[in-house]
């Protein structure tokens, strides 16, 4: 149970509601794989909709990033 949506009520209290989070694991194929989780939602009964994705990335050469596009990715 989680608050949804505006403050309705006159306490300035929110509808709570029952929702549901599915995560998904994906590795990516190609020169350096990359995994990806993905998450859905669903607020009560209603449709399942995307939540968010976000990258699993660990540290490489102790300071910087993996880099997730390339850097000329506005041109492929």
């Amino acid at each position: 149970m989680e608050p949804v949506g505006q403050k309705r009520f006159s306490d300035g209290s929110k509808e709570m509601r029952e929702i549901e989070y599915w995560g998904i694991v994906a590795i990516t194929k190609g020169e350096h794989p990359i995994r990806i989780k993905i998450i859905l939602r669903r607020v009560g009964n209603g449709n399942v909709t995307f939540w968010s994705v976000m990258p699993t990335v660990k540290l490489k050469d102790g300071n910087s990033y993996l880099h997730l596009a390339s850097k000329n990715i506005s041109e492929e």
